[in-house]
Formats: structure tokens, sequence, C-alpha cells
């Protein structure tokens, strides 16, 4: 059983080495963007919401302005069983206005960097990073995209996740 135990917790130190979690503090800034709770019954029907959600952000005045060398934030906040907030957003330097906004106070994060490619399981990805021994506080979780990058086949992206 001990040896059971202490390869669990070197498989988690492991893929933890391999996300090379680092702490990093970002600066206040605002997103423009589409938002929604997501209620979810099942794993499929979270992943639809999602889906919907990004495609009201690719047919919202946000990404019709958006500039190859802006950022695109997915926010995952308000966590409670079965619901959480997501907000899509352009982080630009420019204002838009008729978009919602929100703002990203100050905060401590966790980041990693990841190669997105077709196999990428996301929804396995976030889990294995739910199951990694850091500090969080769950208050707020981005995943971070370069806009010029979401139509390649392969691409880099951060994750960052809030930390007490």
């Amino acid at each position: 059983m001990k040896k059971l135990i202490l390869l669990i917790l070197c498989a988690n130190f492991v893929f933890a080495a391999q996300l090379n979690f680092k702490d990093v503090t970002l600066d206040e800034f605002e997103l423009y963007g589409v938002s929604k709770k997501i209620g979810f019954k099942s794993k499929e029907q979270r992943d639809m919401l999602i889906v919907n959600l990004w495609e009201e952000f690719f047919n919202s005045k946000a990404f019709r302005n958006a500039k190859n060398d802006d950022k695109v934030i997915v926010v995952y906040s308000n966590y409670q069983r079965n619901t959480f907030d997501c907000f899509i957003g352009l982080k630009t330097e420019a204002k838009i206005p008729g978009v919602r906004a929100m703002l990203i106070p100050k905060t401590n994060f966790n980041k990693t960097t990841i190669t997105y490619t077709k196999s990428l399981d996301l929804d396995k990805l976030w889990s294995d990073i739910n199951k990694i021994r850091i500090k969080r506080d769950f208050k707020m979780d981005m995943e971070e995209y370069l806009i010029s990058d979401l139509m390649k086949p392969s691409y880099k992206f951060n994750i960052y996740l809030s930390k007490k």
C-alpha cells in the first residue's frame, strides 16, 4: 500500500513538474467579451455550454475588433457544485464600447504553458491540474490564447490558477 501511495505521489509530482507552474503576478486589466453562468448535469452538457459561449464570442463585436496580437482570455470563476461563471474576452489596448467588460484585478497566479495540439484533451488536462497539490484559492482560473494562434493546428497557451 505504501508503494502505491508513493507511486501516486511521484506521478503527481512528475506531472506537476511537466506543467512547470511558476508564481506570477498580473496587474489589473480589462477584458471585452461574453459571459455565461455554466450550470450542468454532465461533462457533455458543460462542454456544449462552453462551446456555445465560444461561438457567441466569435460572433461578437469584440472578436470582430480583434487584431492578431490581441489575446483571448477565458476566465472561470464563482465555482460552486456543477456551476461556475465563464467569461471569454479580448485583452486589447483599445476599449470596445457596447461590449460587456470585465475588470481583472491585480492577482497572484500559478502559471504554466501548455502546447495545444488537436489530440489535447482539455477536460483531462483540467482534471489532472485539479489533482496537483499547489496553493490555489479557486477564486479565478484563466486560459490565455494569442488570437493569431487559434486557427493553427499547434500552438502554446497559458493557464493561470489564482493562488492563496
